[in-house]
């Protein structure tokens, strides 16, 4: 077995029989997380404590899909609660703090990481897949955000094109406010729209 597949096992073991610790270990790296714990478990039923060890396993063992769909799923679930990017980033690099405390740990009792090569191999392939987390989180929050803008704009537009009618086939379209490409746009399938409706 190679130094990265045992130094691998070594840690998911560790974690798993020293749950305790290593939730403490997190909460005092993340000072700012550690006090909205509870309140985002409540808000968003986000586990945060259950979902680190999760980010933790697959990186370790590189398990690229499931760490992708992971990111892309956390993204979502914490653009629709509002939760913000700033406690987002220091969580995760509470983790990778942690990760490599505890790989520190495990070295030092067990003596694994015999040359620098093996550290830096270890380094770059796990460094790389938090990175990834990260990047795949951050587009999956700002697409949820963007569509969810998108829609709100959408709404607006159409409250701000109110269609009166007057008599049976007379209907007067009061405009209030700059009128851009897109607020035409908006008047535009609105008015006929209420045309076709008032046809029927």
């Amino acid at each position: 077995m190679n130094t990265i597949m045992y130094i691998k096992e070594e840690l998911k073991h560790f974690i798993n029989d020293n749950e305790k610790i290593f939730n403490q270990k997190l909460l005092t790296e993340a000072t700012n997380v550690s006090t909205k714990i509870t309140d985002i478990l409540t808000k968003g039923n986000i586990d945060l404590l259950k979902n680190a060890k999760k980010l933790i396993f697959y990186t370790v063992d590189q398990q690229e899909e499931d760490l992708v769909s992971f990111a892309q799923v956390e993204g979502i679930a914490w653009a629709k609660h509002s939760l913000t990017l700033e406690l987002k980033l220091e969580w995760v690099q509470a983790i990778r703090r942690t990760l490599w405390h505890f790989i520190s740990i495990i070295d030092e009792e067990k003596n694994i990481l015999h040359n620098r090569e093996d550290y830096y191999s270890m380094e770059k392939l796990f460094n790389e897949k938090i990175d990834q987390f990260l990047n795949n989180f951050f587009l999956s929050y700002s697409h949820y955000k963007d569509e969810m803008i998108h829609k709100q704009r959408e709404m607006v537009e159409h409250l701000s094109v109110p269609i009166i009618p007057i008599k049976h086939s007379v209907s007067v379209l009061p405009l209030i406010g700059s009128i851009d490409s897109y607020r035409i746009k908006v008047i535009e399938e609105k008015v006929l729209n209420d045309i076709a409706e008032s046809r029927h």
